[in-house]
């Protein structure tokens, strides 16, 4: 599958599209310079510029620029082509991130061209488009490509800004469009999935009416009518959200109840924001307390995140004192595993006992992996029935990086081996505009179920500007998701512009307008997933359907109605009606 994905990369880039004739060049022979802080570096070589950022910041940090020719007219169309890679990247998605932009030459640098991207590690062309904003002299304007807004390395070539005047429209120029192997109806991943979503997510409901002799009664119309999903279609959640009474506050608690059955808070129980280091308004002890009940008396479980993430970046600042002690670290993380549970207790199904042990592992190095083994044991001595879990990034994400890959398979299998009480295996989902191919993903969903344990997607979005794609993929990742076997959960990671780390990889817009993707995930859930059926009963009282599982209201003829739960292996229910 690692070749047939590569060349479907490959093809896709040799058959981009061009710049059409009719413009004029504006970069011509200049040259674009370095201009940025100190933790970034840029430059020209054999005719590739590279551009650098070492810290995460503002993407105008660390860019590439250089004045163009003019003039150019106010209107005037202008187009901008370029081909970029990626060779080096922290970000979760594998892929680098820059922003190509056409501004002023001087403040107040308004832009009229200003796109961010994503970068993937496979030479890419990228077309860009937009209108002046102004009229400007030569010299008056400027082409630049910021890439100060992550730790990676991106290089850049055959760079061309084309002025097309008034001699074309933006609907001329071939605009960058991206996609990913198994997008295509009739894709052959898809009806093996839907094949085994039939197989795995439904069951025949079956009830039986019986008068109060315990007599069936026959000929009664019957109507069975889906409530709620029993497979968890998730989300991450601001708590000050859930307990304020701002019209956004009510109106995030009203899609929170209409569209998730599932949750987890970003922030809020991380150590930083649980010690209260972090903004006290948003991140306090009562207020997510708070709003964990309220997810409770809503029916809504909830997901802890995180006990330990084990980098100093991560934890309190108190314990990087501590860094040439290691008993007294193991002693704060124990304080810390005892103080959360307490406060916390039932309010929470599943804790990430661990995050990102690829990427953090100062506790690790200073400790030993054996230190793991401890959390969990000590998690599951606290809670013996809640689920615990491990979490990272990269697995299902990242077309080829085997590296991570291989090391959370062999973490994972270190903590079985040893007897860690291992629940749940976290695999997140921080998807760019150039997510893998399907097969990628099902594959990697197969190498971990081997391994015996259950499966949640915790962290799912996708970050581009193509709301068509962006649409298909949720429609595919859930997809997939829900047809696996061992996958146990999907959590959307945010869902509201103003509520999300990365707000235009959303459901919802600012003003809550649903976004395709928003839509895409509706028609999954509440209709291609969702059962109604209407029914007589038979001589012997029976009504029977293949249903999705979950709670059912059950509404009989003459104005009787029950609600019950529809689960796998569930008995016959008998209805007594008066």
């Amino acid at each position: 599958m690692r070749i047939i994905a590569l060349l479907f990369l490959l093809c896709y880039n040799i058959n981009a599209a061009e710049l059409p004739d009719g413009g004029d060049e504006l970069l011509g022979e200049r040259q674009l310079n370095y201009s940025g802080a100190k933790h970034g570096s840029g430059g020209r070589a054999d005719g590739v510029y590279h551009i650098s950022s070492t810290q995460l910041g503002n993407f105008w940090n660390v860019q590439l620029i250089s004045a163009l020719e003019g003039p150019l007219k106010k209107g005037s169309l202008v187009a901008l082509r370029f081909e970029a890679r990626c060779t080096k990247s922290a970000d979760e998605s594998g892929c680098g991130w820059m922003t190509p932009y056409l501004q002023r030459n001087g403040a107040p640098y308004n832009k009229f061209i200003n796109q961010r991207l994503s970068i993937p590690r496979t030479w890419k062309t990228f077309i860009l488009a937009g209108y002046a904003d102004d009229n400007y002299k030569n010299d008056g304007f400027a082409l630049g490509f910021g890439a100060g807004q992550a730790i990676q390395s991106i290089e850049i070539r055959n760079i061309s800004v084309q002025n097309y005047a008034d001699s074309k429209k933006i609907a001329d120029i071939p605009l960058t469009k991206s996609s990913y192997q198994g997008r295509e109806a009739n894709a052959p991943w898809r009806k093996t999935a839907n094949d085994r979503i039939e197989k795995l997510r439904k069951g025949q409901l079956s009830v039986q009416l019986l008068d109060a002799d315990g007599k069936p009664i026959a000929n009664k119309q019957v109507t069975l009518k889906m409530q709620r999903h029993a497979f968890p279609f998730g989300a991450a959640m601001n708590p000050w959200r859930l307990v304020g009474d701002s019209e956004d506050d009510k109106q995030y608690q009203k899609h929170v109840l209409a569209y998730f059955n599932a949750g987890t808070f970003e922030n809020a129980l991380k150590w930083g924001a649980w010690s209260e280091g972090w903004n006290k308004k948003n991140w306090n002890k009562p207020q997510t307390v708070k709003a964990l009940e309220w997810c409770k008396a809503h029916d809504i479980p909830m997901r802890g995140h995180v006990i330990v993430w084990p980098s100093w970046k991560h934890l309190p600042k108190s314990l990087k004192a501590q860094q040439n002690n290691p008993d007294a670290i193991k002693q704060a993380v124990n304080q810390h595993i005892d103080e959360i549970t307490t406060a916390t207790g039932d309010l929470l199904t599943e804790w990430d006992v661990v995050n990102e042990p690829f990427t953090n592992h100062d506790l690790m190095d200073i400790c030993g992996n054996e230190v793991m083994l401890d959390w969990f044991q000590r998690m599951r001595q606290r809670l013996p029935k809640t689920a615990l879990a491990i979490n990272d990034y990269g697995i299902i994400t990242v077309p080829f990086d085997d590296a991570h890959v291989e090391h959370y398979y062999k973490t994972i299998s270190y903590l079985i081996e040893n007897d860690a009480p291992l629940d749940v295996i976290g695999i997140q989902g921080h998807f760019s505009g150039y997510p893998p191919s399907m097969d990628r993903i099902l594959s990697q969903l197969d190498r971990f179920a081997k391994l015996g344990l259950k499966i949640r997607i915790t962290e799912f979005d996708i970050d581009t500007l193509d709301e068509d794609l962006q649409a298909d993929f949720t429609r595919d990742l859930y997809t997939a998701a829900f047809s696996h076997p061992s996958v146990i959960g999907v959590q959307n990671w945010g869902f509201w512009a103003k509520a999300h780390w990365r707000p235009r990889a959303a459901m919802f817009r600012a003003d809550w307008t649903p976004k395709p993707n928003a839509l895409a995930y509706k028609q999954l859930i509440y209709a291609d997933w969702w059962s109604e059926e209407t029914k007589q009963s038979d001589a012997d009282g029976m009504v029977s359907c293949s249903a999705f599982y979950g709670s059912y209201l059950i509404e009989i003829e003459g104005g009787h109605t029950k609600t019950i739960d529809h689960l796998p292996m569930q008995e016959l229910q008998t209805l007594v009606i008066p």
